[in-house]
């Protein structure tokens, strides 16, 4: 039997396909007080939709595991977790190094330990990963902190722009403006605090 995690637990997967017409099945009902419904299949769009939603199982058991699984979180009786213990983060291991060709992205922010005991955090470009140059100096161990990822570039929503004596307007990217006093024009997104506000 297949199974799939739900707020990481592990339950039954739910019905992929639809049934015979007029079969008997089990459905995750949060409102329910049992937490699972019978039902018979009629294809109604409410039956399709909870199909698609991967709601139904063909058996009252695997929907309950299911319904246990969706609401175990919120429970009044779970399990709060200890919040100095989910808040510490644990670091990295430190992996050997002999010496080559740097073994991680550019990018990567990492910290590495000298063979004179000292340790840095930088990315690893601004580190000499090869041996034999300066024997002290040489890494001998390191673990990866942080991958950079490069920001994605997305286009303005407009302008602002700003005018001879301060004055500024902002105004959708589609629209044209009189560019008379215009002092300079700079972007902004919706959703975004606009510049100079």
């Amino acid at each position: 039997m297949s199974t799939i995690m739900v707020n990481g637990i592990e339950v039954p997967e739910p019905m992929r396909e639809a049934p015979k017409k007029e079969e008997i099945l089990w459905r995750v009902d949060i409102d329910n007080f049992n937490g699972v419904d019978q039902i018979v299949w009629f294809a109604s769009e409410w039956q399709r939709w909870m199909l698609k939603n991967g709601l139904c199982h063909l058996t009252e058991s695997a929907a309950r595991q299911h319904f246990d699984a969706l609401i175990a979180p919120s429970r009044a009786d779970a399990q709060k977790p200890n919040p100095v213990e989910s808040h510490q983060v644990k670091e990295p291991e430190w992996i050997k190094w002999n010496g080559g060709a740097c073994p991680i992205p550019f990018e990567t922010v990492c910290e590495v330990k000298f063979r004179n005991g000292e340790t840095y955090k930088k990315q690893a470009r601004d580190f000499s990963w090869i041996h034999g140059y300066n024997r002290e100096w040489e890494i001998i161990a390191y673990r990866a902190c942080i991958t950079w990822q490069k920001p994605v570039q997305r286009e303005p929503s407009g302008y602002a722009y700003i005018y001879k004596g301060g004055t500024f307007r902002f105004v959708p990217k589609e629209l044209e403006v009189p560019i008379t006093d215009l002092v300079q024009r700079v972007p902004y997104w919706l959703g975004e605090p606009p510049p100079y506000s």
